[in-house]
């Protein structure tokens, strides 16, 4: 979704300057202003207009790495979560954990051995507690000791040298569970990592310096990491 977003707003920048006239070859300032918002849109673009064909390829090289990257590691963390959904819903049960002592509007769970911390909503159907399946649903199975009794071998259950309580079944599920959350970071790396391919290369383009800093006579430009922001994010500033 944030590849199709992006890919869209890349795709009307490339409208609008294909469109513009073409600067005049004596004014730098404009010629830099137009290479730098080439290689924005598709890094190695300013750098092919400028007749720089190895920096432009580096770039290039670099774009498709960074998207092959987040493709393959976002399909792999999808191929991931489905398979550790249906390792839920194949040995943890709803009405296995109300079986084995859970009032499921209580306070309490699996016999009153765990306090309720986190709510499972379910709804009734054909007189039948079905729970919703949503992310919640998933991360708490597999993450609180109050549904440990709805995992199918409960009776094999065991503490570890941490004090937490698992199952054969729900200990496999969190492996599996956590792997599909790894690629998922992963492909953000690699999608964070196709936006600085962008910035460095408008810089690159713009300036031929220096890809964190450059000055000129009329443009200068810096590239820094927000300390603000909780996330980690890449943030660029230029004057023509």
């Amino acid at each position: 979704m944030m590849l199709r977003r992006l890919s869209t707003f890349f795709l009307l920048m490339t409208l609008v300057i294909a469109s513009e006239p073409a600067a005049n070859p004596d004014d730098l300032r404009a010629a830099k202003i137009r290479n730098f918002f080439k290689s924005l849109i598709l890094p190695g673009w300013g750098q092919i207009s400028e007749g720089h064909y190895i920096r432009a390829g580096s770039f290039i090289a670099a774009e498709i790495a960074a998207i092959s990257g987040y493709r393959i590691l976002y399909t792999d963390g999808e191929q991931m979560e489905a398979d550790y959904k249906d390792y839920a819903d194949e040995h943890w049960s709803f009405l296995a954990w109300i079986a084995n002592g859970t009032d499921p509007d209580g306070d309490v769970a699996c016999n009153g051995r765990f306090i309720r911390t986190h709510e499972m909503p379910y709804s009734v159907i054909d007189g039948t507690p079905l729970p919703y399946r949503d992310h919640h649903y998933y991360e708490n199975i597999g993450k609180y000791p109050e549904f440990i009794c709805g995992w199918d071998d409960f009776s094999q259950s065991y503490i570890t040298p941490t004090d937490w309580e698992y199952t054969p079944n729900m200990y496999e599920y969190v492996q599996m569970r956590s792997s599909s959350n790894k690629s998922y970071r992963q492909s953000r790396v690699a999608l964070q990592l196709l936006m600085a391919n962008h910035i460095l290369s408008a810089l690159e383009a713009a300036a031929g310096t220096s890809v964190t800093t450059f000055k000129g006579a009329n443009m200068s430009g810096l590239v820094y990491i927000n300390p603000v922001l909780s996330g980690p994010s890449i943030n660029l500033e230029v004057r023509f």
